[in-house]
């Protein structure tokens, strides 16, 4: 589900508003999820899988990292296997889209778009990773000055 955040009232958005933003969300079915050939079918070179729950430690160090406005120079895309979060990112005009994933969501996030991560109250994910690139997924956080 995707909404604007700032909205007074919840507005959602349609697949196709997404996708005007250069947003990629769509429902992947996990009884059929193939890692390596959804790797090929959206283009990636690389995938690993990532997971975060009240057992990982420092997850309050990484969830910290996770809350601040950031980009990388690489798509951000994600499947999520198991457990939710939403992602906040910044729309074109520059207004904030809140979206939920959970269990056979896949997003992809534009490079150099700004976003944040944040787990749900169950504080539990399990997520493949997609890569265009060697890994490159370094956060670039507003305000500092290597930027785009």
């Amino acid at each position: 589900m995707a909404f604007w955040l700032n909205a007074c009232v919840n507005l959602r958005l349609s697949e196709q508003e997404l996708k005007e933003q250069g947003i990629s969300y769509l429902f992947l079915d996990p009884s059929n999820f193939d890692a390596e050939m959804e790797k090929r079918n959206l283009g990636y070179k690389h995938h690993d899988i990532v997971e975060l729950n009240s057992n990982t430690p420092n997850l309050d160090i990484l969830l910290s990292k996770f809350r601040r406005e950031h980009f990388h120079r690489d798509d951000e895309s994600r499947y999520v296997l198991d457990g939710d979060g939403f992602f906040d990112i910044r729309s074109l005009d520059d207004r904030w889209i809140r979206i939920s994933v959970t269990d056979g969501d896949y997003i992809s996030i534009p490079a150099f778009r700004y976003h944040k991560f944040e787990l749900t109250q169950i504080e539990r994910i399990k997520a493949v990773r997609f890569f265009k690139d060697d890994h490159s997924w370094e956060p670039i956080y507003r305000g500092e000055q290597n930027g785009k």
